[in-house]
């Protein structure tokens, strides 16, 4: 899952965000948009702006609760520490 890629391509827009938008306005014809897919999406963007958001603690390890749905990729794990309460994980960012 990857809900930031269609920045870098000509439209610029999230397929989750445009899909959002358009139930939000749109309810009585667009409401199909309104699936699994396009929430997940939305979540996972979620997650990782918080990561950027929360970058020095994300790094550290001392980001909790840590997340049970999402994982990141081999490329930004940086492997677990403990923590002032339990053991966390260090992302690569």
């Amino acid at each position: 899952m990857h809900p930031w890629d269609e920045w870098n391509t000509a439209g610029g827009v999230p397929h989750w965000w445009t899909a959002y938008n358009k139930t939000k306005h749109e309810r009585h014809t667009e409401y199909h948009q309104a699936n699994l897919r396009n929430a997940l999406n939305a979540v996972a963007g979620l997650f990782v702006m918080d990561l950027y958001l929360y970058r020095e603690i994300a790094m550290t390890g001392e980001l909790f609760p840590q997340p049970r749905l999402l994982r990141v990729g081999d490329a930004h794990y940086g492997g677990t520490a403990m923590g002032p309460y339990e053991l966390g994980i260090n992302y690569l960012l």
